[in-house]
């Protein structure tokens, strides 16, 4: 009997399985825009600042993991701030709260200064 549950507990898990990876997840059929860098980031200062650093990693990417979220805060405003041409925001929720507030206006800011290119990958909340 104990082997019995144990068969059909094991199909069900298998099924169950199966069945997951069948579909795929809500919004994958969302149309995407191509996105491509910069022709010549050196013209800008980030990219000069930045350019011999990335040349040095092959082609990789890159990343910083901040753990402390008021960082995150500080490093985003100033990246936006010092942006030149093109600011594309990715996987940021925008709340209606201070923070969601202070980066609109730097966001707003930055495309009011000219030729700054804004993209929004997710969707702007105000709740």
């Amino acid at each position: 009997m104990m082997i019995g549950r144990f068969h059909f507990s094991l199909v069900v898990l298998i099924a169950a399985v199966l069945s997951g990876c069948a579909s795929l997840p809500p919004g994958t059929d969302f149309p995407k825009i191509a996105s491509s860098a910069l022709s010549h980031p050196e013209e800008t200062r980030l990219g000069r600042q930045f350019g011999n650093t990335g040349r040095q990693q092959g082609g990789n990417s890159g990343f910083r993991i901040v753990p402390v979220g008021a960082d995150g805060f500080l490093i985003r405003m100033q990246m936006i701030n010092a942006a030149e041409r093109t600011l594309d925001l990715q996987y940021f929720i925008f709340r209606g709260d201070k923070t969601g507030q202070l980066l609109t206006e730097a966001v707003l800011h930055a495309a009011d200064r000219g030729g700054a290119r804004t993209r929004a990958d997710r969707r702007w909340r105000n709740g």
